[in-house]
């Protein structure tokens, strides 16, 4: 019965999860089709060689904080997608009456979500360095022997944020749906999700001891006697300005016992509630 489970997730729920994928991987695609199709894009990076790779692949490690702060509203709102028609068609009724358990059947729904969340979280992370050194490789500036050193690094800075950016885009996921799940109209429940993102949102990126949210992105760390900017103006052909090479991202995405600990705690408080939910609906 698990197997037909699961299968129904992916038959209804498909392109909902693959939408999120698309948002998630958004930047960098629209930035490698801009840089591949319009020289103008190209200017910026004018001065790219082995050793200005690090003037502008650490850029890419702003993909995880994105996924951890804007880009919650898309993974709240593919949960209501996700969990509302269960109440509002009253399909999970008839899922109900075949020989599976509620508790059961809530599993596999919550584990078949969440692993589309992390994996999307994991894959778009460490996607957006990836992609942004192959064009690099591709350009003919910048060579594997003399700046994969510097790839490996700031790959392994993306690395070591995904544990962190998961737990606190599942847990978003999670509330969402408990949300979905309580709410009987779907606006409603739409605007009281989003309502839940931006407050969880910005209590994640205070900085406090729980989440550590406002230290856990150190792209560009301090430097004694240096100063760094990074500007961005759109329409111009010099729609990127880097001041110089970037120091490397040692304190980016630290490891830290209580932001992840209070990230897993919300996880099992999210799905604990949906699951008393959903063991005490009744078709009406």
């Amino acid at each position: 019965m698990i197997r037909e489970l699961l299968w129904k997730e992916w038959r209804e729920n498909r392109w909902k999860y693959a939408t999120l994928w698309l948002v998630f991987n958004a930047p960098i695609l629209i930035l490698m089709l801009a840089i591949g199709t319009l020289p103008g894009a190209r200017d910026p990076f004018g001065d790219l060689s082995d050793r200005m790779v690090m003037k502008y692949l650490p850029l890419t490690l702003g993909e995880g904080f994105l996924v951890a702060s804007l880009f919650l509203l898309a993974t709240s709102m593919v949960a209501v997608a996700v969990f509302r028609p269960d109440s509002a068609d009253k399909a999970m009724f008839f899922v109900f009456e075949q020989p599976v358990s509620r508790r059961k059947y809530l599993t596999t729904k919550l584990l078949y979500g969440a692993c589309q969340v992390a994996l999307a979280v994991c894959f778009a992370v460490l996607f957006a360095p990836a992609a942004a050194y192959a064009m690099m490789l591709m350009s003919g500036k910048a060579t594997l022997a003399g700046s994969g050193a510097m790839f490996g690094a700031i790959l392994g800075a993306a690395a070591r944020c995904i544990l962190w950016c998961t737990l606190v885009s599942v847990a978003a996921f999670l509330g969402a749906a408990l949300i979905s799940a309580l709410v009987r109209r779907w606006w409603l429940a739409a605007i009281c999700a989003i309502g839940f993102v931006v407050l969880f949102g910005a209590y994640v990126f205070r900085d406090n001891s729980l989440f550590g949210g406002g230290e856990f992105f150190d792209i560009v760390p301090t430097v004694e006697g240096k100063t760094f900017s990074v500007s961005v103006n759109f329409p111009t052909s010099h729609w990127l300005t880097v001041s110089d090479i970037l120091p490397m991202p040692t304190g980016f995405g630290p490891s830290k016992v209580v932001p992840l600990a209070a990230g897993a705690a919300l996880i099992v408080l999210f799905s604990t509630g949906l699951a008393w939910v959903y063991e005490r609906k009744e078709l009406k």
